[in-house]
């Protein structure tokens, strides 16, 4: 129901000696505040995913003039604050999101300067979808590899409602990235990582977006060929064999020291 505002408006009246004896020399008039008119239905999107928010707007005429508040109520036991003032007919907004999956009546009421409150203007129906998980992390990089090398490796998910995304990677050599981001929907990301020991390995990784909705686990084998301590010893090796060469090479041909120190 509208409520009304009445005021007592105090003015000189003309009567006669009776009138001023019974009722005094001044009168009081009772005038009638006119509230605003119903809001119209409130717009905004008619599906929404779970979590996300939305702006949703209004718009009122006051028939005085004045300035007028809007106030929503979302449908799930929770309102807007008073948000304004506007000016009469000029569009107020104000955002909401949705925790629990299903249908809500969005409605919106008005108030003038004075208090004055208008009806509740007509519904606006919202379908609030369950949050969906990412996809699975498509993961790239060699399929083999050297002890103590580093490889690299991309990641790449995408949410269905285009939420940011973390990522988590478990190298299976008793290490993990923890998760990290976020990073936008569908942007590859790179990561390099090194084994010490031969062997295969599990690379395992997951997507979650920033409500916690998460993806299954996606997997990636590599093979490492040597130990990293084989691997230094051998390019020590090696390191060894050029260094004796270039000795050997510096010895039968002079100028080829005197162009190294140049």
């Amino acid at each position: 129901m509208k409520q009304t505002l009445w005021t007592i408006q105090e003015y000189a009246h003309s009567h006669n000696a009776s009138d001023v004896n019974r009722w005094g020399t001044w009168i009081g008039e009772l005038s009638f505040n006119q509230p605003p008119e119903t809001p119209t239905k409130p717009s905004g999107p008619k599906e929404l995913s779970q979590y996300q928010e939305a702006i949703f707007s209004t718009s009122a005429i006051e028939p005085e003039g004045e300035d007028v508040y809007y106030k929503f109520d979302w449908g799930d036991g929770s309102f807007s604050e008073w948000v304004g003032p506007y000016a009469s007919g000029e569009t107020g907004e104000a955002s909401h999101g949705w925790a629990d999956p299903g249908e809500y009546e969005v409605k919106a009421i008005a108030k003038d300067i004075n208090g004055s409150v208008s009806d509740w203007s007509e519904p606006h129906i919202i379908s609030i979808i369950g949050n969906q998980n990412p996809t699975n992390p498509e993961i790239k990089g060699p399929s083999w590899g050297l002890g103590g090398k580093k490889y690299i490796f991309t990641f790449v998910s995408t949410d269905p409602e285009g939420n940011n995304i973390y990522y988590k990677v478990d190298w299976d050599d008793g290490t993990n990235t923890g998760w990290i981001g976020p990073y936008s929907s569908g942007e590859q990301i790179a990561l390099n990582h090194s084994w010490n020991k031969k062997g295969e390995y599990l690379i395992k990784a997951w997507a979650k977006d920033i409500f916690e909705a998460q993806s299954e686990q996606a997997n990636f084998r590599i093979k490492i060929l040597t130990n990293d301590k084989t691997r230094q010893k051998n390019q020590g090796y090696r390191n060894l064999l050029i260094a004796q060469f270039l000795e050997d090479l510096t010895d039968r041909f002079p100028i080829i020291n005197y162009l190294l120190s140049l």
